[in-house]
């Protein structure tokens, strides 16, 4: 069998494993919502969140609304533009505080619509109803669209329901076997970093290239990367610090040669996060 028909039946077989589990290829951790090395590496590459001076995540952290509406312009693709002297989208946001342009980018494409009294109350913390609600908004805004709600599904606060029930890989990662949950309280990181990562995974923003593994150079420091069964394979710099998965673990290089894989490209263009499918 040619290796370009080899190449073509694993990446077929993998969208059809996509579609019929409607996993999105991540693994998540199962307790309080924390991302998985494999997410959080993915996060930190793609610079949507990256972290602390430490180097910690402190996922226990609470997020504020200034801080979740950047982190999902930056998980997708959206910079902030100079917008100082664009007029303030609410009463307490003005054109000094930090966030002024990701909040009013955020106003400006229907992410966000603000609080009674036209204020948006940045430096208090978004609650898991108002983070999955701007979730939800995203996927509608970028062209996904909602399920059938299951109707045994209980949501409070009411007013945040219709706009999450329909998304059920969101309604899946908060409801238990009794299908109620309330949202009315603080997200954490770690639940903001779960639920961006999902969103990224399914809107296609989590990776940059998909391939087979065919070869790494000498040195370690490229790799042969086989995309179609018609071109030469691409060369695909790595950078010094690149982490490699399968299965949601830390794998090794070697174990991954031959493999069909998802690559994470940092800002430089090297590889930083490359992950089995």
């Amino acid at each position: 069998m040619r290796r370009g028909s080899v190449l073509r039946g694993v990446l077929a077989c993998f969208m059809m494993l996509l579609g019929v589990l409607g996993s999105f290829g991540m693994v998540y951790s199962a307790s309080d919502l924390l991302p998985s090395d494999q997410v959080a590496a993915m996060l930190r590459t793609k610079e949507v969140m990256i972290g602390y001076e430490d180097g910690s995540m402190r996922w226990d952290n609470t997020v504020t609304r200034a801080e979740a509406v950047k982190i999902l312009l930056a998980a997708i693709g959206e910079v902030a533009p100079s917008l100082k002297r664009s007029p303030a989208a609410f009463l307490d946001v003005s054109p000094s505080h930090w966030a002024f342009g990701h909040i009013t980018m955020a106003a400006e494409i229907g992410l966000v619509r603000g609080r009674p009294g036209n204020v948006f109350d940045p430096e208090q913390g978004v609650t898991m109803a108002e983070f999955m609600v701007m979730v939800s908004r995203v996927y509608g805004g970028l062209g996904s669209r909602a399920g059938v709600p299951d109707p045994r599904v209980r949501i409070e606060p009411s007013w945040a329901a219709p706009e999450i029930v329909g998304w059920s890989d969101l309604v899946e990662l908060v409801t238990d076997k009794s299908l109620s949950v309330n949202l009315d309280y603080p997200a954490s990181r770690g639940e903001v970093g779960v639920l961006t990562g999902r969103m990224m995974e399914r809107l296609g923003l989590a990776y940059d290239l998909t391939g087979v593994v065919e070869r790494l150079s000498d040195d370690g420091g490229k790799l042969l990367l086989e995309v179609d069964d018609e071109g030469a394979p691409i060369e695909v710099p790595l950078s010094g610090n690149v982490l490699w998965f399968a299965d949601g673990e830390p794998a090794n290089s070697q174990s991954l040669l031959g493999r069909a894989v998802r690559i994470v490209l940092d800002i430089s263009g090297k590889a930083s996060v490359i992950v089995k499918l």
